[in-house]
């Protein structure tokens, strides 16, 4: 298996985590507000990882590798962009536009992954990629759509949820780019460590700025339900522990425009996933964005 094949292949394991976190965060916000949700998910997240680092340590009897300065300074920056910023408004959007919709617009983070890569270092891709990733990102229009998902709307879903949706997806792409270009300087990023580093970051900020906006962890943590908790633990499981760790590794090996179309291949999943959890058939709309993106993967993947 080639570094491009094993790259992609973790960014679509990726989508796929992804797809099972939003369901899961989603219904614990609607229990104790998406902020309180956004903060200790990428704590535990931070302690999870935590202990992988020392499991590693442990059994290969090597020390942590930490990165230069620079590489540091990307990889927090990173976490703070797309974790903290990009996934408290994504979770907001959760509630606001609805998971299935909300999960569709963020396909528009390989644009601004696209655009970013371009202007800060001048990585470029092929026709076939920017062709894959134009058929990946095609779907974003159909989510504006009020036909989408009846089941979360039938009408368009206000500005709020719109803007919310389309500024987390930015913050994604722009967080991918910047951990990408701290894999550039040496010594060599270590994949788990910039994930811990990444997550870690989001918890700090996330924790500092929760009083700004209102938010006592402290009473969201003993008002959350046995239910409640074990939505969060699930979904941190499968977003920013499992899904963050395929995610960064994938980032040192294809680049961070491939990487993040592939990832936001993430509606497949939840298309599915809806249909089995709530055995809804998906609406033709969603199929036909479902088609397009399918296309683009596959555009992406085969060369």
């Amino acid at each position: 298996m080639t570094s491009t094949t094993l790259g992609a292949s973790l960014a679509l394991a990726t989508a796929a985590f992804w797809a099972i976190s939003p369901f899961c965060f989603a219904s614990a916000s609607r229990k104790i507000g998406s902020m309180a949700v956004a903060v200790l998910r990428v704590v535990i997240a931070m302690f999870l990882l935590a202990v992988v680092l020392s499991v590693r340590v442990w059994l290969t009897k090597s020390p942590i590798h930490f990165p230069g300065a620079m590489a540091m300074t990307l990889t927090i920056a990173s976490g703070i962009i797309g974790m903290g910023l990009g996934d408290l408004m994504g979770y907001e959007a959760f509630l606001v536009a609805g998971v299935q919709r909300t999960t569709l617009i963020s396909t528009l983070a390989p644009v601004a992954a696209v655009i970013a890569a371009w202007l800060g270092f001048g990585e470029t891709l092929g026709v076939r990629e920017l062709a894959g990733i134009a058929l990946v990102i095609a779907g974003t229009a159909f989510a504006l759509d009020g036909r989408y998902d009846a089941k979360e709307s039938r009408a368009a879903p206000d500005r709020k949820g719109i803007l919310l949706a389309v500024g987390s997806a930015v913050c994604m792409g722009l967080g991918a780019v910047t951990v990408r270009w701290a894999y550039h300087y040496e010594p060599r990023l270590d994949p788990v460590v910039a994930t811990t580093l990444r997550v870690a970051s989001a918890a700090v900020f996330l924790t500092a700025i929760s009083p700004l906006l209102r938010c006592n962890l402290t009473h969201a943590a003993r008002t959350a339900g046995g239910h409640t908790w074990s939505r969060i633990v699930m979904g941190t499981l499968a977003g920013p522990f499992g899904g963050m760790l395929c995610y960064v590794t994938a980032l040192s090996l294809i680049s961070a425009g491939l990487c993040s179309a592939l990832a936001s291949a993430s509606p497949l999943f939840v298309l599915a996933i809806a249909a089995l959890r709530f055995r809804k058939a998906p609406t033709p709309l969603a199929l036909f964005a479902s088609v397009i993106a399918v296309i683009g993967v596959v555009v992406l993947m085969v060369k």
